[in-house]
């Protein structure tokens, strides 16, 4: 019985998931209530899945762990996992992230990045590696929805796909960050979809390379703003999509409460700040898929 509501909430996020494999979802509680303004920021590990040029910083080594369930769907889960350590001017970051719907779906990402500080600038390269498959259908009770290959061809229950991201970030002044990264340029790949339910229908896509420019400002160490315009190249004029927006206050250096807006929806959140660990928590509200939630822990060494 539970398989066959899997297969059926399968069939229902089909589309969305063709179409929007890989969504750029905040991938971190503190990142999602700052609306996914992160990339101007310098916050060590988080920042292995934005801008690399960020992950500088104080601790020798750093650890994240978050987790959420996208669109409130219960059998949606996502989960991230990212370490960072520090080597003189150098950082090395790894990072995992996972989207699964129960064992019928899985897209993972992982990450390997580095970065270096000359001065006041900051540069960062990353290698992404990308896979989606697909398992666990019984395909004589239920045919699959879609199957996928990495040539026209091909059609195999998985597939990867290889790309590079690369950043910088310029501190102008103690207050003031600029940013510029460019995500995913990589190659394309093909979905097959079933042909008894959509006639065979084959269509090329390929990762959604983004640019990102950002600005961040911080008001005596206790106010911070941060915003960022990201898009695709077709689509960074597209404001209303683009912009994102986070403001921080930090209260005794202990406690913060952070409010953004991501692509038109309005985020907020809260951390608490030790000396050896954070532990934030993450609200999104959308207007069609109301209230969700996200919660991460960082370790720091």
């Amino acid at each position: 019985m539970k398989k066959g509501l899997l297969i059926l909430l399968f069939m229902f996020t089909a589309v969305v998931i063709c179409f929007a494999a890989f969504e750029d979802l905040p991938q971190t509680a503190k990142t999602r209530a700052l609306g996914g303004a992160i990339s101007p920021r310098i916050e060590g590990v988080e920042s292995i899945f934005y801008n690399p040029a960020g992950m500088f910083t104080s601790e020798k080594i750093s650890i994240t762990l978050a987790y959420s369930q996208p669109y409130n769907i219960s059998d949606l889960n996502r989960s991230v996992i990212g370490i960072n350590y520090k080597f003189k001017r150098y950082n090395f970051g790894l990072g995992i992230n996972q989207l699964s719907l129960s064992d019928v779906y899985t897209e993972r990402k992982i990450i390997l990045a580095a970065s270096i500080r000359l001065q006041r600038l900051y540069l960062g390269l990353a290698f992404n590696y990308y896979t989606i498959s697909i398992s666990g259908l019984d395909y004589d009770y239920m045919p699959p929805v879609i199957v996928i290959g990495g040539s026209p061809g091909a059609l195999d229950s998985q597939v990867s796909i290889k790309s590079f991201s690369i950043g910088a970030l310029y501190r102008l002044r103690e207050n003031l960050n600029l940013s510029l990264a460019v995500y995913d340029s990589g190659n394309n790949y093909f979905m097959h979809l079933n042909q008894e339910y959509y006639l065979g229908t084959t269509f090329e896509t390929k990762l959604p390379g983004t640019i990102s420019i950002g600005a961040f400002y911080s008001f005596k160490d206790y106010v911070f703003i941060s915003t960022e315009l990201k898009n695709t190249p077709e689509e960074f004029d597209n404001l209303e999509e683009s912009l994102r927006l986070g403001l921080e206050f930090l209260f005794y250096k202990s406690f913060a409460m952070c409010l953004g807006n991501y692509s038109g929806d309005t985020t907020y959140g809260f951390g608490i700040i030790t000396k050896n660990f954070n532990l934030d928590f993450a609200f999104i509200s959308n207007p069609n898929l109301g209230n969700n939630y996200m919660y991460s822990l960082q370790i720091k060494f």
